[in-house]
């Protein structure tokens, strides 16, 4: 006997015997109710079931295309006016595409894209154009073979760790196991507030330690389960498949230099992105070799370098620097200032900013590492030009400049070579 039977009984409107609703009420308690597994216990890092992903790569140095997805890319100068769609407009799908595939045929590793809420306007209309990282990365698995496929999440945009596991799940699965995650816990304060989201600023890695765990679990646990943390609380999770292709999970990358930054990386992360401070190549080894050790000794993990580096590339040294004369005295100072102002609230840290780094010109054509000399040689010359690029090295290594060449950088480095 159910409810349902003893409504069916029951005139409308007219009070069922005391004793029958007792009855309905016992059947009612007897049927089974689903079993759900425990909560699980940890919720926040280190945390890595399964242990660290690795990349596949015959490269000693891995080479990356970074920025291509935004109007103007990294330079924000009016150089970029004198051809529109070839230095400004490239983020548009058909060049863009063709640009990101050309890198994969070129023998490229990564390609990893902005992601912005807002641009910066002046007179070229700085990152005022960009494409989506999160729905392009399954788009670019369908014109590339070899290519890790990169996309950027931002925390205070406040998606929910499960949406970003399931996305990935499916773009890793779309890919062949060519997909990976840069985290942002906080670019910029405004992030938020486009949004209409009242975010404090200063727990933006706590909640990112909670985001990334429960991205975890998802990745790696086979049974329904429960999390209840301090910022997500997720009950009764499914486990609707695809799960990531490349084991045991999707690389995962943060940036910037600060404390809060390495730590959040040394706990979660593969690859921190980071840049040489006060631009000169040694102190970067320095800090390079303080956070592995960092990682190591304190959470028992690896954590590779992401270095990005500004390349204006030419026949010869000598164009190459007036090339990027050019693009100095053509600066955009007020998508410059723009970027400086949304970015840092403190006069400090905006001194020289804007300021791009030296170029580095035909030397690099004529390095020892055989994926920066493929790269270069193989780049297509309708896109050729100024572009950023970055790499991580798999062990703490200089760079192996021939000693017959010179390296036009202001980024003073000590080579094992002369």
């Amino acid at each position: 006997m159910t409810s349902e039977t003893t409504e069916a009984h029951s005139p409308e409107g007219a009070e069922q015997p005391e004793e029958e609703i007792t009855q309905t009420v016992a059947l009612q308690t007897l049927q089974p109710q689903r079993k759900f597994h425990q909560k699980v216990a940890i919720t926040r890092g280190p945390f890595d079931p399964g242990g660290q992903p690795d990349v596949e790569s015959p490269h000693r140095l891995l080479v990356g295309l970074w920025g291509w997805n935004a109007s103007c890319g990294t330079v924000a100068s009016r150089a970029v006016l004198e051809d529109r769609d070839r230095f400004r407009d490239y983020w548009q799908w058909p060049r863009a595409s063709a640009l990101v595939e050309s890198a994969d045929r070129a023998g490229f590793d990564f390609e990893l894209p902005f992601e912005r809420r807002f641009g910066y306007a002046g007179e070229i209309g700085f990152h005022e154009d960009s494409l989506d990282s999160l729905t392009t990365a399954p788009a670019l698995a369908q014109v590339t073979e070899n290519l890790t496929l990169f996309s950027s999440i931002h925390m205070s945009e406040h998606a929910h760790p499960l949406h970003i596991a399931r996305f990935g799940g499916n773009f890793d699965h779309v890919s062949n196991g060519r997909w990976g995650l840069n985290i942002v816990p906080g670019w910029s304060r405004r992030d938020a507030e486009v949004i209409g989201l009242d975010t404090d600023y200063s727990l933006r890695y706590e909640i990112a330690d909670e985001f990334v765990t429960l991205m975890k679990h998802w990745w790696s646990l086979t049974t329904p389960f429960e999390f209840e943390g301090e910022y997500f609380k997720s009950t009764r999770v499914g486990m609707v498949g695809p799960r990531p292709t490349r084991q045991p999970r999707p690389i995962l990358i943060c940036g910037d230099a600060s404390e809060g930054a390495v730590d959040f990386a040394a706990k979660h992360c593969d690859w921190l992105l980071c840049n040489a401070p006060e631009d000169d190549l040694s102190l970067l080894a320095e800090h390079v070799e303080r956070t592995r050790v960092y990682a190591a000794h304190n959470y028992g993990r690896r954590l590779k370098m992401l270095v990005q580096v500004f390349v204006t590339m030419a026949e010869t040294a000598e164009s190459a620097q007036a090339e990027y004369d050019e693009l100095v005295a053509a600066i955009d100072s007020t998508a410059a200032d723009n970027i400086v102002r949304r970015r840092w609230s403190s006069p400090e840290k905006r001194k020289d900013f804007w300021t791009p780094p030296s170029p580095i010109g035909s030397a690099m054509v004529r390095s020892r590492s055989s994926s920066v000399r493929r790269t270069t040689e193989s780049w297509p010359s309708g896109s050729a030009g100024s572009t950023s690029w970055a790499a991580s090295t798999t062990s703490p290594s200089s760079c192996e400049t021939s000693p017959t060449t010179t390296c036009r950088t202001r980024l003073r480095c000590r080579s094992s070579t002369p």
